[in-house]
């Protein structure tokens, strides 16, 4: 006696917008690329704080606030 299994495998395609800093609004959320602990690259969460004059910007990023250029490349 033979037994049947149907397997259904579901493909999701994600959009991830690529944007500078500077296209962002105070108060926006998105990630960055940061490094771990341990030195592995990974995609960290941020917020956008304020506007520091000169293309520089103010990101809070898990706890932690950088100072930006608004040039640097994020993902929303």
């Amino acid at each position: 006696m033979a037994t049947q299994v149907a397997i259904r495998i579901f493909t999701c395609s994600i959009k991830i917008k690529v944007m500078q800093v500077q296209d962002l609004k105070v108060g926006d959320k998105f990630k960055m690329n940061g490094s771990s602990v341990s030195g592995k690259l990974t995609k960290v969460k941020c917020e956008l704080i304020q506007y520091s004059g000169m293309n520089k910007y103010v990101v809070s990023c898990q706890g932690i606030t950088i100072l930006v250029d608004g040039t640097d490349e994020v993902f929303v």
